[in-house]
């Protein structure tokens, strides 16, 4: 999406969430089309929700364990401007957080890396 259509679509999100109790557990996937600092996610932010990569990842310097599925395609380590994201608000903890190359799969179904994120609820 373009920029001046984001905006409005953040602002959608974080109205219509934040009637829910504040342990009302709730997830966010998708190709958001902006890095993390951008405008639109600030919105996002400021309503509460958190990027599921970046709190496994923030404060650990260990790996993250081991997930299923093709793991040589699976980096812990993000490029340097990520456009998708899973976002968690409410009793939700992310336990597992990776980024799948693309280019490392043998037939990608998409042009974007994938995100990935295990959680508990």
């Amino acid at each position: 999406l373009k920029k001046p259509l984001r905006m409005p679509d953040a602002s959608i999100i974080a109205a219509d969430t934040k009637p829910y109790a504040a342990d009302f557990p709730q997830l966010l996937c998708g190709d958001l089309n902006s890095d993390s600092s951008s405008d639109e996610q600030r919105i996002l932010h400021g309503a509460g929700w958190t990027d599921t990569y970046d709190r496994v990842h923030a404060s650990s310097t260990e790996p993250a364990r081991p997930i299923a599925g093709p793991t040589t395609a699976v980096s812990h380590h993000p490029p340097r401007r990520r456009i998708d994201y899973v976002y968690f608000r409410g009793a939700v903890r992310p336990v597992a957080a990776g980024i799948i190359r693309a280019n490392a799969l043998p037939h990608p179904a998409s042009d974007h890396n994938f995100v990935m994120a295990d959680v508990e609820i």
